[in-house]
């Protein structure tokens, strides 16, 4: 009995190793099918997605082109909406103005009306005005002959006073001229005579310091000379001889002092007579300025005088 239990037993736990192993295979089976129809699943969602994403990104440009139009209509439903405002008040201006044109005719009519009677009346007027006109004129012709004729006579005496006049006047704007070109020309030489006698300023002044310098070396040779009685011995004669060498250095620099003092001095001198010479041209001048002065015065008094 027991062999059978055990045996039992044995093909007991057999058979749920073999329940078992079934249950795993069919648990594996059932996860293969799962799996499989989650891929199939999967490839219909991702091809439903790639669909949708292509139809997205297709209402996306849809969209924007949507979008553009709208903001496109907007622009133009804007600028109609001004121009239309535009126009609406261009509209009542111009109405205004044919209401003002639908009033001019007879505004027209009654300003004509007023212009006629106006002008009537301005007529009458000259009517009147013209007769009295020419009343004035022929009583001022009688009144004015002896004045026309004393006129005349004047302007027949007065036509040689103005020729003379004429002349005067000519004269003196020809004398103004002179006046003008001698009075330059006194200018130009007063200029040349104050360069004249700075010159000669000049030279004196370097005359001055040549006469110095030459006053000066003439008293260095006198020294010298009174020196060189005195020298004695061996040593005397060599100071004589170096005293003879410096005195003939001295005696070249005063020749050459000597040569510059008389340049100088011709300077000086043809200075001088420059001077002299622009001092008379500067006389001269001034005398025929103011003797223009005086005949410009006098041609002007003349024609003062014939005015």
């Amino acid at each position: 009995y027991q062999q059978a239990l055990a045996k039992e037993r044995t093909c007991e736990q057999a058979s749920q190793c073999k329940f078992a192993e079934l249950n795993e295979e069919l648990a594996v089976n059932e996860k293969s099918r799962l799996f499989t129809e989650a891929e199939k699943s999967k490839e219909a969602v991702l091809s439903k997605l790639t669909k949708l994403e292509a139809r997205h990104t297709a209402a996306k440009a849809c969209f924007a082109e949507y979008q553009a139009q709208d903001s496109r209509i907007r622009d133009d439903f804007l600028h109609a909406k001004n121009a239309c405002r535009r126009l609406n008040n261009a509209l009542r201006s111009e109405q205004v103005k044919m209401e003002e044109f639908e009033k001019l005719p007879s505004q027209s009519e009654e300003r004509r009306s007023a212009l006629k009677s106006i002008l009537m009346d301005l007529e009458k007027n000259k009517t009147l005005f013209d007769a009295a006109y020419q009343t004035a004129v022929e009583q001022l012709s009688i009144e004015t002959e002896p004045l026309r004729a004393r006129i005349e006579k004047a302007e027949k005496a007065l036509t040689p006073i103005q020729l003379a006049a004429d002349e005067a006047q000519r004269a003196s704007a020809l004398d103004q001229q002179k006046l003008q070109l001698a009075t330059a020309s006194q200018h130009r030489e007063e200029a040349r005579a104050s360069l004249a006698k700075s010159g000669a300023s000049r030279a004196l002044e370097r005359l001055a310091s040549l006469r110095a310098e030459l006053a000066a070396s003439k008293q260095t040779l006198g020294r010298i000379d009174i020196d060189d009685s005195s020298v004695k011995g061996d040593k005397g004669k060599t100071a004589h001889l170096s005293t003879r060498r410096s005195l003939s250095e001295m005696m070249a620099q005063p020749g050459n002092k000597v040569a510059a003092l008389a340049s100088a001095n011709r300077d000086l001198t043809e200075v001088r007579q420059q001077e002299a010479k622009l001092t008379e041209r500067v006389y001269a001048l001034r005398t025929k300025v103011a003797e223009e002065k005086s005949r410009h015065n006098a041609s002007i008094v003349l024609a003062y005088i014939k005015g």
